[in-house]
């Protein structure tokens, strides 16, 4: 005589492998790609990792006319929305993670 729970134990256990190896597929691709943020003449480069690559400055944008603050302060607005684009990015990888363990992990294409 079998036990009920056998099917959906096995289930369970084949979504967590999913999981596992999609978040670990997410973050390693996360983590290599360079995200690329341009704003007013400034352009920032940073890995997924939230680690600034390079800081680009068009010297006949409107950035060569900013104050030390101004500049400063357009500096940290593009950083922020560089690091909000790698965790949107993040979040929507695990939205299609979530759906996909809605079905079945061999359907879900990993």
């Amino acid at each position: 005589m079998s036990n009920p729970s056998d099917p959906s134990l096995s289930s369970l256990l084949e979504k967590a492998n999913y999981i596992k190896k999609a978040m670990g597929n997410l973050e390693e691709e996360i983590t290599q790609n360079i995200f690329t943020v341009r704003k007013n003449g400034i352009q920032v480069e940073m890995r997924g990792t939230h680690k600034i690559e390079k800081i680009f400055m068009d010297p006949d944008g409107p950035s060569s006319q900013y104050t030390a603050t101004e500049l400063l302060s357009n500096l940290q607005q593009i950083i922020n929305m560089g690091v909000q684009e790698i965790e949107d990015r993040r979040q929507e990888a695990f939205k299609m993670i979530s759906h996909n363990i809605q079905d079945s992990p061999e359907e879900s294409g990993t």
